[in-house]
């Protein structure tokens, strides 16, 4: 997101940390080869943590995502899975994205990217 200036918290001090929420999604073929994202969030359960460096919402992308990757490999229709960080404040501004992908060699989700993150305050 080019040029976009991410908001700052009324209250991110030296010692305060940003409230988001990781959400898993994957990406299913509707039909006509429509594919869209829709949330894997019965079979990955959201989950709200504190971040308070951008290292730290990086650490937690990537863990959740792995988490994430090896319960949705299990349903042989999920090709592509991400997870997303929404900073919570904002009404869930994406701040962040881990993208994985099957592998036809393994036939395992792995990573198709590493991951992304926003730090509020940070991006210009």
């Amino acid at each position: 997101m080019p040029g976009y200036i991410m908001p700052e918290p009324d209250d991110m001090g030296p010692d305060a940390a940003a409230s988001v929420e990781l959400r898993a999604e994957v990406q299913y073929d509707h039909g006509n080869h429509r594919w869209r994202w829709s949330s894997a969030g019965e079979l990955v359960p959201s989950m709200r943590e504190a971040a308070r460096t951008p290292r730290d919402l990086q650490v937690m992308l990537t863990v959740y995502g792995r988490i994430a990757a090896r319960l949705l490999e299990k349903d042989k229709l999920v090709l592509r899975a991400r997870v997303t960080a929404h900073w919570l404040p904002t009404g869930g501004t994406a701040i962040g994205s881990y993208d994985w992908y099957r592998s036809a060699e393994t036939g395992r989700l792995i990573p198709a990217q590493e991951p992304w993150t926003l730090w509020p305050g940070t991006m210009r």
